[in-house]
């Protein structure tokens, strides 16, 4: 008989601010536990980890030969904590704000209007519409994502930022079954650094024994490995394309496993079609505001 796997979020729902940290070139931030962790689990953790190919993105980049090096070296930088989750930055406008992709349930509710989040450093421009009931049960898996922009306290980068008149969100990318794609996120088990995972996308037959419910299209699911606060990280292929966000972990064997044995998350060309027909449906005043800020 199969062992009985089952399929959470990868990040309690409960946030209290919405704040958002750059790792880049500091990707060995810790993080304290904020929930207990039973003793016998942590006995494990490190063979745990070791087993199922959980990696520290600081120990790989300060190993130039490391077989993976220069896969994490040329994402890594794109990591940004939100709140209590994860974030991918997709790239920097004009005036150095950031745009970047995160997981719906990582944020408060009130915070997926992007008119309440006025206050706050990061500012949502576009999350499917979620109701408070979904949110509170289970954030369905089509819709657990959010583009926001974040104001970086950086300069401008050189060169231009993204147009809306352009085909496709930059860096995006589809993704096939049987592809090596790397799962970058920050996770909250004990004091770890950034961590990452390497693994294969399952076929649809596969990723249905995991999620009878599971829709090619809009999903993934990957034989790999995520601990919470990962929800919000990326997926990337070799040449560094985007092509979705981590949402949600499946865990077979041990009950109280803290690191996953499959992730499941949301696709980045469904995250792209998504917004671009939001856009798409905007009145001109508004589409072109939104411009301004993207470039």
């Amino acid at each position: 008989m199969a062992a009985k796997v089952s399929a959470v979020p990868l990040i309690p729902c409960l946030i209290l601010s919405l704040t958002i940290v750059f790792l880049a070139r500091t990707p060995t931030h810790a993080d304290e536990p904020v929930f207990h962790i039973d003793p016998t689990v942590l006995e494990a953790l490190g063979a745990r980890f070791d087993r199922k190919g959980l990696r520290s993105v600081a120990d790989v980049l300060a190993a130039p030969k490391h077989p993976d090096h220069d896969w994490v070296r040329g994402v890594h930088e794109r990591l940004v904590d939100v709140g209590q989750g994860s974030g991918v930055i997709l790239y920097r406008t004009q005036r150095g704000a950031a745009l970047l992709v995160t997981a719906a349930h990582v944020l408060p509710y009130e915070a997926l209007d992007s008119a309440e989040t006025a206050q706050h450093s990061v500012r949502v421009l576009f999350a499917p519409p979620i109701t408070s009931q979904e949110y509170k049960q289970e954030v369905p898996r089509d819709k657990d994502f959010a583009l926001a922009l974040a104001e970086t306290g950086e300069p401008a980068p050189r060169g231009r930022g993204w147009r809306l008149t352009e085909a496709g969100l930059p860096g995006v990318a589809s993704v096939q079954a049987g592809q090596e794609v790397l799962l970058m996120g920050a996770p909250v088990v004990g004091n770890l650094s950034l961590m990452y995972s390497v693994g294969q996308v399952l076929s649809e037959t596969e990723a249905r024994k995991h999620d009878p419910q599971y829709d090619a299209d809009k999903q993934f699911i990957v034989q790999a490995s995520a601990a919470g606060r990962m929800s919000g990280g990326g997926v990337f292929t070799r040449d560094g394309s985007y092509v979705g966000v981590i949402t949600t972990g499946y865990f077979s064997g041990h009950p109280k496993a803290l690191v996953s044995d499959y992730v499941g998350g949301v696709r980045a060309t469904w995250i792209e079609k998504c917004f671009l027909t939001y856009v798409a449906g905007l009145p001109e005043t508004e589409r072109q505001a939104l411009a301004e800020l993207l470039h």
